[in-house]
């Protein structure tokens, strides 16, 4: 992170963390302590400038995990605090554009997920996570189940339904298939709001994928070769495109001969 302040030009300047209890950080030993030692100063460089009264004071430290922690500037030679904060890193403009796209949840016990139209075999898992949870893991972000819905589009599993999440996602069963294709609502008791979820015919359960994210696009997102891509813009995805329509409606029924010559 980088560290800086503006403060009275020739001086000496460092930084400190604290915790809520008010422990410093040990750049050094890497632990938190009660006890302000040298190795929880990060003293920060002076460049001057045109200011004849002042001068910018920076370095830059990596931050111990969590947080936010306390950041005290402090003036050496008095030991006199002369600037605070905390260590809150602001959410970079890709962070932004994927909170913006992703669907968060509300979790209540009277949500309810539903197929408004479409057809698939198998079942869908709707699954929760937190944002960090996602950063660090899109393949699998390892979250909670809040709902299975089922091809007849009756909802089961639906123990964890009330648990909120900053990211909303699903995964297919190992028999789903998308027949034709699929729009699901999904109905917020707290905020009496809907939003939809889209997938498109072809859409089938893929052992090396795992993850898919409903976007507010209509679109779905996974992640593949390191990147959180466009399902469309996949190897897969490009896939689909290439199956043909197929009437599923008469998949079930009887054969037809169109022909009364016999082969014997």
């Amino acid at each position: 992170m980088f560290l800086f302040i503006r403060y009275l030009k020739n001086k000496s300047v460092y930084t400190r963390l604290r915790d809520a209890s008010g422990n410093f950080w040990d750049f050094n030993s890497l632990t938190w302590g009660a006890t302000l030692v040298p190795a929880c100063k990060v003293f920060l460089t002076e460049m001057q400038d045109d200011d004849t009264i002042e001068s910018l004071y920076s370095a830059e430290e990596s931050l111990p995990a969590g947080g936010p922690w306390i950041e005290e500037t402090v003036n050496s030679d008095t030991g006199r605090v002369i600037g605070y904060g905390d260590t809150t890193v602001p959410i970079e403009s890709t962070q932004l554009t994927l909170r913006q796209l992703l669907f968060g949840y509300i979790g209540n016990a009277s949500n309810v997920f539903s197929k408004v139209c479409g057809a698939f075999t198998g079942m869908i898992d709707f699954y929760v996570s937190s944002y960090s949870s996602f950063s660090n893991s899109m393949a699998d972000p390892a979250g909670t189940r809040v709902c299975t819905l089922a091809s007849t589009g009756v909802m089961s599993n639906i123990s964890s339904i009330a648990t909120d999440g900053e990211v909303l996602y699903m995964k297919f069963s190992s028999s789903f298939s998308c027949r034709s294709a699929i729009v699901i609502n999904i109905y917020n008791a707290v905020n009496k709001g809907n939003i939809r979820v889209y997938i498109p015919l072809g859409a089938a359960y893929v052992a090396s994928l795992g993850a898919y994210y409903p976007t507010t696009s209509s679109g779905l997102l996974l992640y593949e070769n390191g990147n959180l891509i466009s399902l469309g813009e996949t190897a897969y995805g490009k896939a689909l495109g290439m199956i043909p329509i197929i009437n599923w409606d008469r998949i079930s029924q009887p054969v037809q001969l169109t022909t009364t010559a016999v082969i014997v």
